[in-house]
């Protein structure tokens, strides 16, 4: 059952590597969570150690300092597949009032131990419970992999520092293990860059209540990440952490680092209904795609899914699980309140007219109303260049005018939405004599060209439209079939758009 639904089945081929660490990394930070729960005062601490043997194989550890297991637990529930120990029974009795205590452990489906098999040939499990004596230690072998049943014997355990050990042999027919990892951001043209491993297991836990160390044959022992209930926001402290989860240090070019310094001090906690949603400020990094300044995590641990570049965040945003493959279900164009702060933090940074060109695109998704300060790209007919102007002004200028915006329609599009594929040497060729042609600069929901949209978010038409209410303008609407040609060859239609006092 393991390898029919479990493995690459549930989490696919790519990330083997940090996903097992991600899945081992998770039980020891729900056994320190449970331990800090039952006994004040524990600082939680995770350790990963990747050594090589005399063999010049490749060993990883995973120690933690959590409530540990008991042998009933070992058989009840880590060996029985998909069974959770903290939705358990056992679980009540071993550590009563665990449950009403407020502990939420990010495990929940009892299979993230099994992952280890994707990539290990041999595994050894050292454990006690943390208020038992050494000499209660229990040991787990699973000797070659799935195809026997492990060993368990009673060992004496080496430390107090620790309750459980896990360790796992390389094996590496099925994954190779490097002190160095490849980063392709496959955008931008930006070339691949190298980041040692620390910074990728930093990364993997951005989000984790939990201290984390680490060391290899290539980096002494460190901490590579700080509880993030324990950030401090407006400090050094926090502009470090958000370099060190991006990778900005190792990308080959300034302009995260820049980025970084600029604007670490909007970064701020969030907290939807009194839940914790993780350190985030809006991302306002115009043109640049894959910046892996935001990590999406399920409980703190990386999904490895890139977030929404400008309008999304930077930082790292705490959802929920929706299945066991860590899909998440939170969506962050619903934090309303969030985004009309990040706007006002923004506003007093005096953002320049240019980047006001940008700003619906990032902050329209979240329905904030910034109609009065809304900036677009246009070409008119006869000009040498696009000119950036406000909105409000463009419509006060055409009104009572035979002059028009004309946006291009998306042929590709389910909905109507502003086709972003036309290219500037089209834009020139195809705009006549009194038209202002909208120039698209970023790919997001305000392109739509519907009013009131079902995605939620404000549209060009819906600032249009506010405008124009606001001056007690009427808005008239045509549409011209087929006039423009995209880069694809498709032939789109454009919608016009003029004004006149009601």
């Amino acid at each position: 059952m393991i390898k029919t639904i479990g493995g690459e089945k549930l989490y696919g081929k790519e990330n083997k590597f940090e996903i097992v660490l991600r899945e081992l990394i998770q039980n020891a930070r729900d056994a320190i969570v449970a331990r800090q729960k039952h006994e004040n005062g524990i600082e939680g601490k995770i350790i990963v150690v990747i050594s090589k043997d005399q063999d010049g194989t490749t060993w990883v550890e995973i120690i933690d300092n959590g409530i540990g297991m008991s042998l009933t637990t070992v058989k009840e529930c880590l060996l029985n597949f998909g069974k959770s120990f903290w939705k358990s029974d056992l679980m009540k009795s071993e550590f009563p009032g665990l449950n009403s205590s407020g502990f939420k452990s990010i495990g929940e489906f009892g299979i993230g131990f099994y992952s280890v098999f994707m990539v290990a040939k041999e595994v050894i499990i050292e454990t006690r419970k943390y208020n038992k004596g050494l000499d209660t230690a229990i040991q787990l072998k699973f000797n070659n992999g799935l195809c026997l049943r492990p060993i368990v014997n009673n060992i004496i355990s080496k430390s107090t520092e620790y309750s459980t050990k896990v360790m796992f042999l390389l094996d590496e027919d099925l994954e190779k293990w490097e002190s160095t990892k490849l980063i392709k951001p496959n955008a931008n043209r930006e070339e691949p860059f190298e980041v040692p491993y620390y910074a990728v297991v930093a990364n993997l836990v951005a989000g984790l209540d939990v201290d984390v160390y680490y060391s290899d044959m290539s980096t002494e022992y460190r901490r590579v990440h700080k509880n993030i209930h324990l950030i401090q926001e407006k400090t050094q402290e926090i502009a470090d952490w958000l370099r060190t989860i991006s990778y900005a240090d190792y990308r080959k070019t300034d302009i995260y680092n820049k980025y970084i310094d600029n604007n670490y001090m909007r970064l701020e906690r969030v907290y939807i209904d009194g839940i914790f949603k993780g350190i985030l400020a809006l991302n306002t990094l115009w043109q640049m795609k894959t910046s892996y300044l935001g990590v999406e995590t399920v409980g703190g641990l990386t999904t490895f899914n890139k977030p929404f570049d400008v309008g999304g965040y930077i930082g790292c945003l705490i959802s929920d699980p929706e299945t066991a493959r860590r899909n998440t279900v939170y969506n962050i164009f619903e934090m309303h309140d969030w985004a009309q702060n990040q706007l006002l933090k923004i506003s007093e940074s005096k953002i320049d007219f240019t980047d006001r060109v940008y700003l619906p695109y990032a902050i329209s998704p979240y329905k904030i109303d910034i109609s009065g300060i809304v900036v677009i790209l246009c070409y008119r007919n006869g000009k040498d260049a696009p000119e950036y102007i406000s909105l409000e002004e463009l419509i006060q200028t055409l009104n009572n005018t035979e002059e028009r915006i004309i946006f291009t329609v998306s042929t590709i599009s389910n909905t109507p939405r502003v086709d972003n594929y036309v290219g500037i040497e089209r834009y020139y060729k195809c705009t006549k004599e009194g038209e202002w042609m909208f120039i698209p600069v970023e790919n997001s929901s305000f392109l739509s060209l519907e009013e009131n949209s079902i995605q939620g978010g404000y549209t060009i038409l819906d600032y249009i439209s506010i405008i124009a209410k606001k001056h007690g303008i009427s808005v008239k609407k045509d549409i011209e079939e087929k006039r423009v040609q995209n880069i694809f060859g498709e032939q789109c239609s454009v919608l016009k758009i003029g004004f006149m006092t009601e």
